[in-house]
């Protein structure tokens, strides 16, 4: 058997290099830096909505 050789037409643009493709999407996926300090969000729930879940799952019907 024989390879075959498959070529682009000569008017195909050339493929691009890894390295250009890494710097032309670099700049667009820029993502601002983590802040120094984590700072949690907290809970959104209130006492009513906690002592609900506890009454629930202090029953068994967690789910």
């Amino acid at each position: 058997m024989s390879a075959a050789v498959v070529t682009a037409p000569a008017s195909a643009s050339p493929a691009p290099t890894p390295n250009a493709a890494v710097r032309s999407t670099a700049k667009a996926a820029a993502v601002a830096p983590s802040p120094a300090v984590f700072s949690h969000p907290g809970v959104n729930l209130n006492t009513a909505q906690l002592d609900f879940v506890r009454t629930k799952a202090q029953a068994g019907r967690c789910g």
